[in-house]
Order: C-alpha cells, then sequence, then structure tokens
C-alpha cells in the first residue's frame, strides 16, 4: 500500500508541469488503469527494484485503445491531446452512434491518429513526446524517492 501511494503522490505533484499532451497521456492510463480494479493496485505497488516505472504503464497498455470510444465520446481528452481516433475509428464511432447502436467494433493501436500512436509508442523516448518519456520526467531515478 505504501508504493501504491507515493507514485500516485509523485504522479499527483508532477501535473501541474505537464502541457496539455502529457495530461491527456496520463489521464488515458488513469482511465484505464481504473478499469482494472484490483490488478491495478498490483501494478501500482510493485516492489522497489524489481521493476521499472515503465511498468505501470506496462499494465495497461493495451487495454487503453479498447476505451477509445469511451475516452472520446465521455472526456473531454481531445482538448487537451488533439484528435484520438483515425477517421475510419471516428466515422465508425458516428454511425453506431447515429444507430443507437449499444456494439462497440473491436478497437486497437491501429485505432489512433498517427500522433497518438507516436504518444503511447513505447520506443521514441528520446523524444520526449510520448508516455514512456512522460514517465521518465515523473520518476528520474526509475521510481517514487519513498518506494520501498
Amino acid at each position: 500500500e505504501h508504493n501504491i501511494c507515493v507514485r500516485l503522490d509523485q504522479i499527483k505533484d508532477h501535473i501541474p508541469r505537464m502541457n496539455r499532451n502529457d495530461k491527456a497521456m496520463i489521464f488515458s492510463w488513469a482511465f484505464a488503469m481504473e478499469r482494472q480494479g484490483d490488478g491495478a493496485l498490483h501494478a501500482l505497488g510493485f516492489l522497489k527494484g524489481s521493476r521499472t516505472s515503465g511498468y505501470i504503464f506496462l499494465s495497461c497498455r493495451r487495454q487503453i485503445p479498447h476505451y477509445l470510444y469511451a475516452l472520446t465520446a465521455c472526456t473531454n481528452i481531445e482538448e487537451y491531446g488533439g484528435c484520438m481516433r483515425n477517421d475510419q475509428t471516428s466515422l465508425q464511432h458516428e454511425e453506431a452512434n447515429y444507430m443507437r447502436s449499444t456494439e462497440i467494433a473491436e478497437q486497437g493501436w491501429r485505432n489512433y491518429t498517427p500522433k497518438w500512436r507516436q504518444m503511447m509508442d513505447m520506443k521514441l523516448v528520446r523524444q520526449r513526446k510520448n508516455i514512456m518519456a512522460l514517465l521518465g520526467r515523473i520518476f528520474p531515478d526509475g521510481d517514487a524517492p519513498d518506494a520501498i
């Protein structure tokens, strides 16, 4: 429980220094983490030294695209991070909404706009524009200073 609290405090303390894209990325992460229930607590409570802060993102990386419709239709995330869904996905969502369909098509990485694919990419740390670089800025030593 201690590690969970100090890691979340570290993220919260960094929010005032985040730009709009960073806030959108951390919100999408938090949105997906919340839906993991107890799994989120496990991911946030890993032991110091056994993993790096990137593990916090890895634990929900695959789930975030599944929430594209909810993130874009029910939140203002796109006001911060720009258009999240590619044109085809946006059209599918609009058509489903118009038809009052309760079925949502399977979502994946291909449904992101190129900008969001870059923001959620784990390989472009040097560019400082993706979530792994953001986590590196939040946890410059790899973890919260008080984690045990």
